[in-house]
């Protein structure tokens, strides 16, 4: 491939016609390199990247670093808590609490970049390829390579205004305790808690925009987990011994709904809606404890 002029009978008989077939990008490339010029002389960037402009007309930079920005959390909850004495010898506590921790606003200065600037020049330039701009596209492209280092920033730009990702709304404690004053089982106590949580997000299926070439979050899809229910047992011996010498024996059983320790918890899912992270459930606990008092 080769210019040899306009009489010549092989090779190309103009130079536009030779440049244009080893580099049909070349008019493409010199209009994307335009818009970069504001970036490029940025004094900011210049001092972040350590850029240095070499008399050939290239730029060596180094890498500066992960990108930080802000974001507003707003965190909104509430608890009640309620005792109730039926007897003399029971208790019963109820507690409920509600949480909600909601992003918004996330990374205002990159997204105004990207919508600024970033889309409508991808849309535009984001077929050249990137190790080539000026041939024709053979591999990666500016569109692919770019993107690819903003799929978690469109992905969480996608949930705002949602409730944080694991964080469980809400939450009911049931506790109580029977002592038993009289007869043959004077002394002795029994009681239990039940612990129940709300399901918790753990992800949401992921779609391509075409409009904007961009994955987002499909919010109305998210996928959660099962609510948590978990129970715990207490036995108790109460008793005077020695004199005046108080003694309590207590034993404390905790989880007994996951008495062979074996309950995983799936808490995090693909875009598929397949598991991403799961953990074993709190195990079953048991312990005695004896305490004297003088």
């Amino acid at each position: 491939m080769y210019y040899a002029g306009e009489d010549a009978e092989e090779g190309f008989a103009s130079l536009d016609d030779a440049v244009a077939a080893q580099w049909p990008e070349l008019e493409a490339t010199k209009a994307a390199r335009a818009p970069l010029e504001q970036f490029v002389f940025d004094e900011r960037l210049v001092q972040s990247f350590n850029a240095r402009f070499l008399a050939d007309g290239d730029v060596n930079i180094q890498w500066a670093g992960a990108i930080a920005d802000t974001t507003d959390i707003t965190s909104k909850g509430m608890e009640a808590e309620f005792i109730i004495n039926p007897t003399k010898s029971w208790r019963i506590a109820f507690n409920a609490a509600r949480q909600q921790v909601v992003m918004d606003n996330i990374g205002p200065r990159l997204t105004d970049l990207v919508d600024s600037f970033l889309l409508p020049y991808m849309q535009e330039f984001g077929y050249l390829d990137w190790g080539n701009p000026t041939g024709a596209p053979q591999g990666p492209t500016y569109e692919s390579q770019t993107y690819e280092r903003l799929v978690e920033h469109f992905y969480y730009k996608g949930l705002e205004g949602q409730p944080t990702s694991e964080q469980r709304e809400w939450r009911f404690n049931l506790i109580t305790n029977y002592s038993f004053q009289q007869g043959p089982l004077k002394g002795f106590q029994i009681g239990g808690a039940a612990r129940w949580q709300d399901e918790v997000n753990g992800g949401y299926p992921v779609v391509f925009n075409e409009d904007l070439r961009i994955y987002e979050p499909v919010i109305e899809e998210g996928y959660f987990t099962d609510t948590d229910l978990a129970v715990d047992l207490t036995f108790g011996y109460r008793k005077k011994i020695m004199g005046n010498v108080d003694w309590r024996m207590q034993v404390n059983m905790r989880n007994v709904h996951n008495w062979d320790n074996t309950d995983v918890d799936v808490f995090r899912f693909q875009q598929d809606g397949s598991p991403a992270r799961a953990r074993y459930a709190p195990p079953r606990q048991i312990w005695l404890t004896n305490t004297f008092r003088f």
